[in-house]
């Protein structure tokens, strides 16, 4: 069966998914030019949204985690222990990969 026809809950369909695109850049909001310029509204949004509290070592889950660049950027920016949850294992992964592409 192809993909038109699978259930998009299925794992396997997901997998196949993420497997076809290359890992996303890090959110980087100090980056300039048009297509950056959502994270940096975004940018601008969370940083009136966490003023004045603490979030250094809080915890922020993502649901739908597959190949986020939004993991990083919190926890580069803002200090959030930051975990994701997502049905595909392979999303895991390369959300995982992301974030370790943002230490080193």
């Amino acid at each position: 069966m192809d993909n038109a026809g699978r259930e998009r809950t299925d794992s396997g369909f997901w997998d196949e998914w993420w497997q076809r695109y290359p890992l996303p850049p890090s959110i980087d909001p100090t980056r300039r030019g048009l297509k950056n310029y959502p994270f940096r509204k975004f940018h601008e949004y969370f940083l009136r949204i966490f003023h004045g509290h603490e979030t250094k070592g809080k915890k922020l889950i993502e649901i739908g985690c597959a190949q986020s660049a939004f993991l990083p950027y919190f926890a580069k920016h803002f200090g959030f222990e930051v975990s994701g949850l997502n049905r595909s294992e392979l999303g895991c992964a390369r959300s995982r990969a992301i974030l370790e592409r943002m230490r080193d």
